[in-house]
Protein backbone atom coordinates (compact mmCIF):
# COMPACT_ATOMS: atom_id res chain seq x y z
CA UNK A 1 0.00 0.00 0.00
CA UNK A 2 2.84 2.31 0.55
CA UNK A 3 4.26 1.84 -2.93
CA UNK A 4 0.81 2.56 -4.22
CA UNK A 5 0.57 5.92 -2.76
CA UNK A 6 3.93 7.12 -3.23
CA UNK A 7 3.28 6.29 -6.97
CA UNK A 8 -0.15 8.35 -6.55
CA UNK A 9 1.64 10.70 -4.76
CA UNK A 10 3.92 11.04 -7.27
CA UNK A 11 1.32 11.67 -10.22
CA UNK A 12 -0.53 14.08 -8.68
CA UNK A 13 2.60 16.10 -8.01
CA UNK A 14 2.84 15.75 -11.76
CA UNK A 15 -0.47 16.70 -12.41
CA UNK A 16 -0.57 19.61 -10.26
CA UNK A 17 2.46 21.08 -10.91
CA UNK A 18 0.24 24.08 -12.01
CA UNK A 19 -0.15 25.16 -8.31
CA UNK A 20 1.49 28.51 -8.29
CA UNK A 21 -1.45 29.90 -10.98
CA UNK A 22 -3.74 28.83 -7.71
CA UNK A 23 -1.30 29.74 -4.79
CA UNK A 24 0.25 32.72 -3.92
CA UNK A 25 3.73 32.74 -2.46
CA UNK A 26 6.02 36.16 -1.28
CA UNK A 27 9.13 35.74 0.48
CA UNK A 28 11.23 39.02 1.17
CA UNK A 29 13.91 40.68 2.86
CA UNK A 30 14.64 44.33 3.43
CA UNK A 31 15.83 47.34 5.18
CA UNK A 32 13.25 49.44 6.09
CA UNK A 33 14.83 53.24 7.10
CA UNK A 34 14.04 54.78 10.61
CA UNK A 35 9.93 56.11 10.65
CA UNK A 36 9.70 54.90 7.40
CA UNK A 37 6.72 52.52 6.54
CA UNK A 38 7.35 49.55 4.35
CA UNK A 39 3.63 48.12 2.42
CA UNK A 40 3.50 44.98 1.09
CA UNK A 41 0.32 44.01 -1.29
CA UNK A 42 -0.33 40.29 -2.47
CA UNK A 43 -3.24 38.94 -4.56
CA UNK A 44 -5.25 36.41 -2.59
CA UNK A 45 -8.62 34.62 -3.64
CA UNK A 46 -12.02 34.69 -1.90
CA UNK A 47 -12.06 31.91 0.72
CA UNK A 48 -8.32 31.09 0.60
CA UNK A 49 -6.44 30.39 3.27
CA UNK A 50 -3.49 32.83 4.36
CA UNK A 51 -0.13 33.04 6.30
CA UNK A 52 1.68 35.53 7.14
CA UNK A 53 4.96 35.57 8.96
CA UNK A 54 7.03 38.62 9.95
CA UNK A 55 10.16 38.82 11.75
CA UNK A 56 12.53 42.01 12.20
CA UNK A 57 15.72 41.05 13.07
CA UNK A 58 18.71 42.78 15.80
CA UNK A 59 15.86 44.94 17.64
CA UNK A 60 17.16 47.31 19.73
CA UNK A 61 16.01 48.21 23.38
CA UNK A 62 13.03 46.18 22.90
CA UNK A 63 11.45 48.78 20.65
CA UNK A 64 10.21 46.68 17.62
CA UNK A 65 7.93 47.41 14.52
CA UNK A 66 4.62 48.56 14.17
CA UNK A 67 2.67 46.43 11.98
CA UNK A 68 -0.59 46.44 10.40
CA UNK A 69 -2.47 43.51 8.33
CA UNK A 70 -5.36 44.06 6.37
CA UNK A 71 -7.85 42.74 3.65
CA UNK A 72 -8.92 44.60 0.95
CA UNK A 73 -12.71 45.67 1.06
CA UNK A 74 -12.35 44.63 5.06
CA UNK A 75 -13.09 47.72 7.37
CA UNK A 76 -11.67 46.10 10.18
CA UNK A 77 -7.64 45.09 9.85
CA UNK A 78 -6.99 41.24 10.59
CA UNK A 79 -4.03 42.06 12.98
CA UNK A 80 -2.40 45.33 14.41
CA UNK A 81 0.63 45.50 17.03
CA UNK A 82 2.21 49.17 17.55
CA UNK A 83 5.19 47.08 19.34
CA UNK A 84 6.72 43.65 17.81
CA UNK A 85 10.33 42.76 18.88
CA UNK A 86 9.75 39.00 18.12
CA UNK A 87 8.57 36.23 15.44
CA UNK A 88 4.90 36.95 14.10
CA UNK A 89 2.44 34.57 12.93
CA UNK A 90 -0.69 35.09 11.47
CA UNK A 91 -3.37 33.07 9.74
CA UNK A 92 -6.73 33.64 8.13
CA UNK A 93 -8.98 32.69 5.87
CA UNK A 94 -9.85 35.37 2.86
CA UNK A 95 -13.24 37.16 2.75
CA UNK A 96 -13.05 39.48 0.17
CA UNK A 97 -10.51 37.72 -1.91
CA UNK A 98 -8.66 41.13 -3.65
CA UNK A 99 -5.40 41.45 -1.86
CA UNK A 100 -4.06 41.50 1.59
CA UNK A 101 -1.79 44.87 2.75
CA UNK A 102 0.80 44.26 5.40
CA UNK A 103 2.52 47.35 6.63
CA UNK A 104 5.28 47.35 8.74
CA UNK A 105 6.51 50.93 10.39
CA UNK A 106 10.09 51.06 11.54
CA UNK A 107 11.02 52.14 15.10
CA UNK A 108 13.57 55.34 15.11
CA UNK A 109 16.35 53.32 13.80
CA UNK A 110 17.00 51.26 10.22
CA UNK A 111 15.70 47.70 10.82
CA UNK A 112 15.88 44.61 8.52
CA UNK A 113 12.19 43.02 8.30
CA UNK A 114 11.65 39.33 7.05
CA UNK A 115 7.99 39.01 5.15
CA UNK A 116 6.36 35.57 3.80
CA UNK A 117 3.02 35.57 2.75
CA UNK A 118 1.53 32.21 1.53
CA UNK A 119 -2.09 31.40 0.33
CA UNK A 120 -3.65 28.48 -1.20
CA UNK A 121 -2.13 25.15 -0.02
CA UNK A 122 1.74 26.67 0.23
CA UNK A 123 0.19 28.11 3.37
CA UNK A 124 -0.38 24.67 4.80
CA UNK A 125 2.70 23.43 7.25
CA UNK A 126 1.80 19.83 5.86
CA UNK A 127 4.20 18.87 8.53
CA UNK A 128 2.86 19.93 11.22
CA UNK A 129 -0.57 18.27 9.62
CA UNK A 130 1.24 15.11 8.88
CA UNK A 131 2.07 15.30 12.86
CA UNK A 132 -0.93 15.90 14.64
CA UNK A 133 -3.09 13.49 11.85
CA UNK A 134 -0.58 10.53 12.78
CA UNK A 135 0.29 10.85 8.67
CA UNK A 136 3.50 9.70 7.25
CA UNK A 137 5.22 11.95 4.64
CA UNK A 138 4.06 9.91 1.54
CA UNK A 139 0.00 10.65 2.77
CA UNK A 140 1.10 14.42 3.75
CA UNK A 141 1.90 14.69 0.38
CA UNK A 142 -1.12 13.27 -1.00
CA UNK A 143 -3.12 15.66 1.11
CA UNK A 144 -1.26 18.76 -0.32
CA UNK A 145 -2.16 17.03 -4.25
CA UNK A 146 -5.64 16.88 -2.96
CA UNK A 147 -6.27 20.51 -1.43
CA UNK A 148 -4.17 21.68 -4.86
CA UNK A 149 -6.87 20.09 -6.64
CA UNK A 150 -9.44 21.49 -4.67
CA UNK A 151 -8.16 24.67 -5.01
CA UNK A 152 -8.25 24.08 -8.95
CA UNK A 153 -11.13 22.97 -8.95
CA UNK A 154 -12.80 26.17 -7.15
CA UNK A 155 -10.98 28.63 -9.68
CA UNK A 156 -12.51 26.73 -12.38
CA UNK A 157 -15.84 27.20 -11.12
CA UNK A 158 -15.58 30.60 -10.40
CA UNK A 159 -14.08 30.93 -14.21
CA UNK A 160 -16.77 29.17 -15.62
CA UNK A 161 -19.37 31.33 -13.98
CA UNK A 162 -17.46 34.35 -14.79
CA UNK A 163 -17.51 33.44 -18.12
CA UNK A 164 -21.33 32.73 -17.94
CA UNK A 165 -22.27 36.38 -16.71
CA UNK A 166 -19.97 37.63 -19.69
CA UNK A 167 -22.01 35.38 -22.09
CA UNK A 168 -25.04 36.06 -20.63
CA UNK A 169 -24.05 40.32 -21.12
CA UNK A 170 -22.69 39.74 -23.89
CA UNK A 171 -25.90 37.93 -25.27
CA UNK A 172 -28.08 40.81 -24.13
CA UNK A 173 -26.29 43.10 -25.40
CA UNK A 174 -26.68 41.41 -28.88
CA UNK A 175 -30.61 41.25 -28.37
CA UNK A 176 -30.29 44.88 -27.64
CA UNK A 177 -28.28 45.64 -30.59
CA UNK A 178 -30.61 43.61 -33.32
CA UNK A 179 -33.88 45.24 -31.47
CA UNK A 180 -32.14 48.58 -32.44
CA UNK A 181 -31.50 47.75 -35.77
CA UNK A 182 -34.80 46.39 -36.83
CA UNK A 183 -36.29 49.52 -35.07
CA UNK A 184 -34.14 52.16 -36.85
CA UNK A 185 -34.85 50.16 -40.42
CA UNK A 186 -38.09 50.29 -39.38
CA UNK A 187 -38.08 53.82 -39.06
CA UNK A 188 -36.46 54.35 -42.43
CA UNK A 189 -38.95 52.45 -44.40
CA UNK A 190 -41.55 54.75 -43.00
CA UNK A 191 -39.68 57.68 -42.93
CA UNK A 192 -38.94 56.77 -46.85
CA UNK A 193 -42.76 56.07 -47.58
CA UNK A 194 -43.71 59.30 -45.76
CA UNK A 195 -41.71 61.24 -48.09
CA UNK A 196 -42.50 59.71 -50.84
CA UNK A 197 -46.14 60.18 -50.38
CA UNK A 198 -45.28 63.85 -49.57
CA UNK A 199 -43.81 64.31 -52.40
CA UNK A 200 -46.18 62.66 -54.51
CA UNK A 201 -49.05 64.47 -52.96
CA UNK A 202 -47.20 68.20 -53.55
CA UNK A 203 -46.17 67.64 -57.30
CA UNK A 204 -49.74 66.63 -57.96
CA UNK A 205 -51.16 70.16 -55.89
CA UNK A 206 -48.85 71.64 -58.49
CA UNK A 207 -49.95 70.34 -61.15
CA UNK A 208 -46.66 68.66 -62.45
CA UNK A 209 -47.15 65.09 -62.34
Amino acid sequence: MTVIRALLAVAAASCFGFKSAYAGYLDVATLITANKKLCLTEPIKKEMYTHIAIHAFDVRQEQGVAISIKEEGADKPIYEESNLTKHLSVSFTAIHGISVICCITAPHYDIYVGVAIKSGADARDYSIIAKSSHLDPVDAHLQNAIDEFSAFHKAQLTGSRSMDRTSKKAADAYYMLTKFAIANSVFVVISTICFILYFRSFFLSKKVM
